[in-house]
C-alpha cells in the first residue's frame, strides 16, 4: 500500500518512468488485485497501456518466482481486459507444471471458462474434459461444459448428456441438476428448466 502510494506521488510529481517502476514492485511483492487501487475492476479499465505492460511484468515475475495466487492475479488481469487467449495459455501452462492433481484440475477448468469466453468452444470443452477425466467426481467441469459449451449452441440435449454421465460418475446430481437448468435457461429452453428443477426438488426437498 506504502509503495502505491508512492508511485502516485511520483506521478503527481511528473516522473512517470518512476511511477511504473514502482507499479511493477509494488504488483510483484503482492500479487492481489485487491490489494492495489489501480487494478479494482472499476478502474482497471482506465490503465494506459504503459500501466499495463507495468503491471503484466510485475505478475510475470510473481509467476515466475511461484508466489502465492499470482498465477490467478495473472489470469484475472488478463480476464477483466478481455484477453483470454493470453489467460487460457497462462492456466494451461500453469496446469501442465502442477503437481497437485486437485489444483491442477481447478486451472483446467479455469482454462475452459477462458476459452468459452474467447469464442473456442472446441478448446473450451477439451480443457473441461480434461479436468473431468482428472476427478470425474466433481461436478464443476460438467457444469462448465453444460453452461458455457453446450447451452450457448442450444445443445440442451448434449448438456442433459454430460450431467448424466457427472450424475454416474459420482458428481453431486443436486448441482448438475442446477446447472442443466441454467444451461436451459442459456438455451431458452423452458421444459429443460422445469424438469431440471423438479429433479433437484427431488434430490433434495429441504432447498424447496
Amino acid at each position: 500500500a506504502l509503495r502505491d502510494l508512492y508511485a502516485q506521488s511520483l506521478l503527481f510529481a511528473g516522473r512517470p518512468a518512476d511511477t511504473l517502476k514502482q507499479i511493477t514492485i509494488s504488483v510483484y511483492n503482492s500479487p492481489w488485485l485487491d490489494d492495489h487501487y489501480y487494478l479494482t475492476i472499476d478502474n482497471r479499465t482506465g490503465l494506459t497501456p504503459a500501466d499495463r505492460e507495468a503491471v503484466e511484468k510485475g505478475l510475470e515475475m510473481a509467476v515466475a518466482h511461484n508466489f502465492k495466487n499470482a498465477v490467478w492475479a495473472l489470469a484475472g488481469f488478463y480476464g477483466g481486459l478481455r484477453e483470454f487467449a493470453n489467460e487460457s495459455e497462462l492456466l494451461i501452462k500453469a496446469a501442465a507444471a502442477e503437481p497437485d492433481s486437485a489444483l491442477r484440475e481447478g486451472l483446467l477448468v479455469a482454462a475452459g471458462s477462458a476459452e468459452a469466453d474467447g469464442g473456442r468452444p472446441a478448446a473450451s470443452e477439451k480443457y473441461f474434459r480434461e479436468a473431468a477425466a482428472l476427478d470425474p467426481a466433481n461436478p464443476d467441469p460438467y457444469s462448465g461444459l453444460a453452461t458455457r459449451v453446450f447451452a450457448p449452441q442450444k445443445r440442451i440435449d448434449a448438456a442433459r448428456v454430460v450431467v448424466d454421465e457427472g450424475i454416474r460418475n459420482g458428481a453431486d446430481p443436486f448441482t448438475l441438476e442446477l446447472a442443466l437448468a441454467d444451461a436451459a435457461e442459456i438455451a431458452d429452453d423452458n421444459s429443460t428448466i422445469e424438469k431440471a428443477l423438479l429433479d433437484a426438488s427431488d434430490i433434495r426437498p429441504s432447498d424447496d
